[in-house]
């Protein structure tokens, strides 16, 4: 079955489609008042599983479904502090964080953001969504726009 795999260390292995498509339902729930202040309720994590293995045939539980929002979570957070920075542009429109090349150098000269080129000078199609799902001014402007269009459930 489509990305059912695991990798050595017991990881559950998420194709670019599924992560998409538990995004999209979770912002679903989120513009319908279904989130809570301290995430989704088991309930909503165990229906985002049924859809997803329904539609993808394959079998995610609740757990795997809230250990991809934690790693979500975790990205959006990142992408947040790097277009916070002094040294950061943000395009508002693309979702872009931008460092001109000086500072793109000076930022991978320490080891700890090795990370960080998945974020930078690339569009982040994926934000708006994930600041609808983790909250932040952009969500409302983002909900409107790709949530109550004819594509509302595009997955579902």
């Amino acid at each position: 079955m489509e990305g059912e795999g695991k990798s050595g260390g017991g990881n559950t292995q998420w194709t670019a489609s599924q992560s998409t498509f538990v995004q999209t339902f979770l912002a679903n729930l989120v513009s319908e008042g279904k989130k809570i202040s301290t995430g989704f309720k088991k309930v909503h994590l165990n229906g985002c599983a049924n859809a997803l293995n329904d539609h993808f045939k394959i079998n995610r539980t609740a757990d795997q479904i809230a250990n991809h929002l934690k790693t979500l979570k975790k990205k959006y957070s990142r992408i947040n502090y790097l277009k916070n920075l002094s040294a950061a542009g943000w395009d508002e429109v693309d979702f872009i964080v931008t460092f001109d090349h000086e500072h793109y150098t000076n930022h991978f000269e320490d080891g700890k953001n090795k990370g960080d080129d998945e974020f930078i000078n690339k569009p982040l199609p994926y934000y708006g969504i994930l600041a609808t799902i983790f909250g932040n001014s952009v969500a409302t402007v983002w909900q409107q726009d790709n949530l109550s269009g004819p594509h509302k459930n595009s997955f579902l």
